[in-house]
């Protein structure tokens, strides 16, 4: 049985309540194995509005009965005067039976609604000539395959809506508890009403008619996948169709009040620099306090070196302390003046930068001073490439230096302001800075810089060479790809992010300084971080 189902009135787009554009009688005698359609008019006890004059025209011989299963073909033609963004068939009001199961088309593009909102609905999805989601005007037809349950009698009034919500998009494609996302799509409508993941509300930011702005709501475990569904104010079509989409867990920590440099050790413990109560913080993988350990005075940055040794960098004291794997002092060794970045080569040495007397020291993996060199104003981010060469940002002369393993000078590329650093697998430097990330090549040379939030300062590069930063100003981190386009944005509250570090698990571990806590977007990347020497396993030196 072929059946054809068009509107041969004018259509208006409707201003309230979608109002549908079709409707017929569907009954099926599971006795006989008899599927009869006949259209009607739409009596206003069930959606409002009269359809008079030709609703449906129906041939017969394209009915199939396969096992409990009955499929017909369906054309729906679009004879109004205005295109149809989005097509749904519904069966508003069951009569009699329970035709609870119900197939979609047998090639693609229908969503099969559970019972739900009557009983069970098929929205169209694409279309042969128009644009997607779209069925021109003017007589234009598709042709989609449905079924019903064969096992049981039923009779249905179903009815035909155009202009129902449709979402094409959403933006990121996958996200984490409490991320903002901009879902896109068709017929939304004006008034403001609800989104849903996996049945649970999400806060709603701004409504249009074909966008839609969310942050995601809590979920319980990692990595949860489900489905995002746009409700409506409009109670003949008040909902979309689901997109399938994953959020992953974000756990916060509580520690103190100013933390600051952060890393990772092999075993997934996580160091945390507490600045205001001059001591380390340890913390295993699940986010539990393992210890405290006194350090210097005003403890800045850290790093850990291939045997598991913490080496922090005590900004008012000028010296940089080194514990064992257990938090156990094993030296203080006296630097240069307030010392703020620290990086570990792979001979084991180790490198800090002076803030107070533009100079960076060398020290050995004994805490001997090896040597001290002078480069640019105030340098702060240090980090070191695979050929053992050192990159020091210097924030107050606008300009990165490049030293050999040695302590000469290779090159001074210029960087506006430049904080944190970090280089990845092709040798590409990227350097935090007020204006953005600005890219170096091996040799210096600028390959791009690229917008992320305000102030941004630590820096982390995942296995997949994404580029992870903390925005100081805007309380949140930024993912770039590799060519440094933006991935995603992660909100942190109103903490003030400065340090960031990936463990082995693809966490991603944020620092906030004025927040006293520590945020963890679990599963969110790929891991473990990326260093681009031979050495030490987990060194810290890009973070901050």
């Amino acid at each position: 049985m072929l059946f054809v189902v068009g509107c041969t009135g004018s259509h208006q787009q409707p201003e309230q309540a979608n109002e549908p554009v079709a409707a017929y009688w569907l009954t099926y005698d599971a006795d006989t194995n008899n599927l009869a359609i006949k259209s009607i008019d739409v009596s206003p006890q069930h959606a409002g509005q009269n359809i008079t004059g030709l609703a449906g025209v129906f041939q017969s011989g394209s009915t199939v009965f396969s096992g409990s299963r009955v499929t017909a073909s369906v054309y729906i033609v679009n004879n109004s005067i205005n295109p149809w963004t989005g097509v749904e068939m519904q069966a508003y009001s069951i009569i009699s039976g329970s035709p609870t199961g119900a197939d979609p088309d047998l090639g693609t593009g229908w969503y099969v609604d559970s019972p739900a909102y009557g009983a069970w609905g098929w929205l169209f999805t694409s279309d042969t000539t128009g644009s997607v989601f779209t069925i021109p005007a003017g007589g234009q037809s598709v042709n989609k395959v449905i079924g019903f349950d064969a096992t049981s009698s039923f009779v249905a009034w179903v009815y035909i809506y155009a202009d129902v919500p449709v979402i094409s998009s959403i933006t990121p494609t996958t996200a984490w508890s409490g991320a903002t996302v901009t879902i896109s799509g068709y017929n939304f409508g004006s008034a403001l009403s609800q989104v849903t993941f996996s049945g649970t509300a999400a806060t709603v930011w701004t409504w249009t008619n074909s966008s839609v702005t969310i942050t995601m709501p809590p979920v319980s475990g990692e990595n949860v996948t489900g489905n995002v569904i746009v409700n409506t104010t409009d109670t003949n079509t008040p909902y979309s169709n689901p997109i399938t989409f994953t959020v992953n867990k974000t756990n916060t920590y509580a520690i103190v009040a100013s933390i600051n440099g952060i890393a990772i050790d092999s075993a997934g413990n996580v160091w945390v620099v507490n600045e205001g109560g001059n001591n380390i913080i340890e913390l295993s993988p699940t986010g539990t306090t393992i210890g405290t350990y006194a350090v210097g005075t005003n403890p800045l940055r850290i790093a850990i070196d291939s045997a598991g040794n913490v080496w922090v960098v005590n900004d008012s004291g000028n010296t940089v302390t080194e514990l064992s794997p257990t938090g156990t002092t094993i030296g203080t060794y006296a630097v240069g003046t307030n010392p703020h970045g620290i990086a570990i080569d792979g001979a084991g040495n180790i490198w800090v930068t002076n803030y107070g007397d533009n100079t960076v020291t060398e020290l050995g993996p004994t805490g001997t001073t090896i040597t001290t060199v002078t480069v640019g104003t105030n340098p702060i981010g240090i980090a070191i490439d695979s050929a053992g060469d050192v990159w020091v940002a210097n924030y107050g002369s606008n300009y990165v230096t490049e030293l050999s393993s040695t302590g000469a000078t290779i090159g001074t590329p210029s960087v506006y302001a430049p904080d944190g650093i970090a280089i990845d697998s092709s040798g590409d430097v990227w350097v935090s800075n007020l204006n953005g990330i600005t890219e170096l090549s091996p040799t210096g040379a600028t390959i791009g810089t690229y917008a992320v939030g305000t102030n941004p300062h630590g820096i982390a590069i995942d296995s997949a060479g994404d580029v992870w930063v903390a925005n100081y100003g805007s309380n949140n981190v930024t993912e770039l790809s590799p060519t440094g386009v933006t991935i995603g944005t992660f909100a942190v509250g109103t903490n003030n992010p400065i340090g960031i570090a990936i463990d082995s698990s693809g966490d991603v571990w944020v620092a906030n300084l004025f927040g006293g806590a520590i945020t963890e977007f679990v599963g969110i990347t790929t891991g473990p971080q990326y260093f681009p020497y031979k050495g030490p396993v987990f060194p810290g030196g890009g973070n901050l």
